[in-house]
């Protein structure tokens, strides 16, 4: 019996000795993350570094901008980013973390405002650049100043034929850098009168523009009057076999000059074609029911709007992938609106925003369509510039074939605005329909140059809404 008592005592001391080592309980570790994007396109935000305080734990962003912290003991936290060309981000949102939960926290940067200064001879800041009238006067000089912390990749437009040359037109400025620019410009090309053109000065962090001016004389010595319009482009010309030889002669199609800038219409004969896809490509749902289309004739551009021709108009180029023959990306529905009221203002033309039926129409090769997949092939790496191929930018229009219209990038390399409002199909027959009355979001097509080959299919549908504005967005025009 004592032997039974003993080993009973011994085990109550045994168990209250293995009690009190044992934690009251296991404390479960939480987690943090989330999405750093650009505040101004929205895109992702690759490497920024992104600091956890109080704890001071750092990790970088990845591809998709996203950002984690794991094993985190149960408290408050919150976030420091910093990225170089970025303005740090000191995040004073309270991240509360309970359990074994995991918390997300996005955020957006800011670039940091373009720091370049355009000087002249004596270190002042000029916007203006006067070439005056005197016949022999045709060169000045100006410079460019890196006044920020980081480099700068600078590349500079000219749209007047009257501006001959320069003596760079893009390079690189390191932090505190000047760079002078030597233009010279051809009096026989001004008309008589004030003339006035501008230099668009683009960098990877923003730009300037810089106002250039001459005079021409009446031939008495006189500087006459400023003509309304002296930038007038000539009236498009009649269908002809144009003057390069290596271009395919399109029967119908016009030229048409704006700004020292030329593009093409192309003649879309009127018809009848079934729109959207019941199925037998696999397309999604907003692509039924395949209802019957009748299409007056039109004209639409040989490519998506470029941003030599944007900044033709506008004067300023908002591309986020910058590159003259490069379609204008990162505009919003409204943006596209205004160039082409601007555009209609210089022609004398009316200019719009396809419908989504016309798009679909002169995608699918309108009265010559074969039938294809995509715009001109069914072998998508052929007519498109999609994530597959793209480096993934937008690349230079006319780098893939042509569909059977003569038709460039219908599908791939951008997004392109339509002018209706994004609503469901019915079956009935419809005659130049113009999409619903109202809505929240625009119709946009085609596909674009970081999204995969179903994207790119010419009955895919996407929208947006007519403000948001990424690097996947441009546009395409019509002209009655």
């Amino acid at each position: 019996m004592r032997r039974l008592i003993s080993l009973f005592s011994a085990l109550l001391i045994f168990a209250s000795v293995f009690n009190s080592c044992k934690p009251d309980s296991i404390e479960e570790l939480g987690s943090i993350y989330g999405i750093v994007t650009d505040k101004a396109t929205g895109e992702p935000v690759k490497n920024a570094n992104v600091q956890l305080r109080p704890s001071g734990e750092t990790t970088l962003t990845g591809t998709d901008g996203r950002y984690e912290f794991v094993d985190l003991k149960n408290g408050e936290y919150s976030i420091t980013v910093s990225k170089t060309e970025y303005t740090d981000l000191v995040d004073d949102y309270v991240i509360k973390v309970e359990g074994a939960k995991a918390m997300r926290r996005d955020v957006q940067i800011e670039k940091i405002p373009a720091l370049l200064k355009i000087l002249d001879s004596n270190g002042n800041e000029i916007d203006v650049l006067d070439f005056g009238s005197m016949q022999d006067d045709n060169t000045r000089m100006f410079s460019i100043f890196n006044n920020s912390t980081s480099a700068l990749d600078y590349e500079i437009f000219k749209t007047a034929a009257w501006v001959a040359s320069l003596s760079s037109q893009e390079g690189r400025l390191q932090p505190g850098a000047t760079k002078s620019i030597i233009v010279v410009i051809d009096r026989d090309m001004l008309v008589v009168g004030k003339n006035v053109t501008t230099l668009s000065i683009l960098t990877n962090n923003g730009g300037k523009q810089l106002t250039l001016k001459a005079n021409k004389s009446d031939g008495n010595g006189e500087d006459p009057e400023e003509p309304e319009n002296p930038d007038e482009p000539d009236e498009p010309n009649d269908p002809e076999e144009p003057d390069d030889p290596d271009e395919p002669y399109i029967p119908g199609a016009i030229n048409i000059s704006v700004g020292g800038v030329s593009f093409k219409m192309i003649e879309v004969e009127g018809g009848t074609y079934m729109m959207g896809n019941d199925g037998e490509i696999g397309g999604n749902i907003d692509e039924t029911p395949k209802h019957s289309v009748t299409l007056d004739a039109f004209y639409i551009g040989e490519t998506e709007v470029t941003q030599e021709l944007w900044n033709a108009v506008m004067g300023s180029n908002p591309s986020v992938y910058v590159g003259n023959k490069k379609p204008v990306n990162a505009v919003n529905w409204n943006q596209c609106n205004e160039f082409i009221d601007k555009l209609n203002y210089m022609t004398g033309k009316t200019f719009r925003m396809p419908t989504e039926a016309e798009w679909e129409y002169a995608a699918k090769g309108g009265r010559q369509s074969k039938g294809y997949e995509y715009s001109g092939s069914n072998n998508v790496g052929s007519v498109a510039w999609y994530v597959n191929n793209s480096n993934y930018e937008p690349q230079d229009v006319k780098g893939k074939i042509p569909n059977e219209l003569g038709i460039y990038d219908m599908s791939g390399n951008v997004f392109e605005w339509c002018s209706d409002w994004y609503g469901g199909y019915n079956s009935s027959a419809q005659t130049n329909p113009t999409g619903p009355n109202s809505g929240n979001n625009k119709v946009v097509r085609g596909g674009a140059f970081s999204y995969n080959d179903t994207y790119c299919r010419v009955a895919r549908r996407f929208s947006c809404s007519p403000n948001w504005c990424d690097s996947y967005h441009g546009l395409r025009l019509v002209m009655e």
